[in-house]
């Protein structure tokens, strides 16, 4: 979606949040068979870089049996 000036549409991220975030951390352990990765699942904000980065070591660490 395009921003446009439109304070509704303006990108954002969440704000870290100690409890919240060990919230969702627990919730997210409990899932089995299920991998959560990027910048939701860290609850941090990261640069498109760093982000593929976190992604390409996740994947080479399972593709190597971790």
């Amino acid at each position: 979606a395009l921003y446009l000036g439109d304070p509704i549409l303006k990108p954002h991220y969440a704000i870290a949040a100690n409890d919240v975030q060990a919230r969702y951390r627990a919730l997210a352990d409990a899932e089995r068979g299920v991998l959560f990765g990027g910048r939701l699942a860290d609850y941090r904000y990261y640069n498109m870089d760093h982000a593929i980065g976190h992604a390409l070591k996740l994947s080479r660490r399972l593709l190597e049996g971790g």
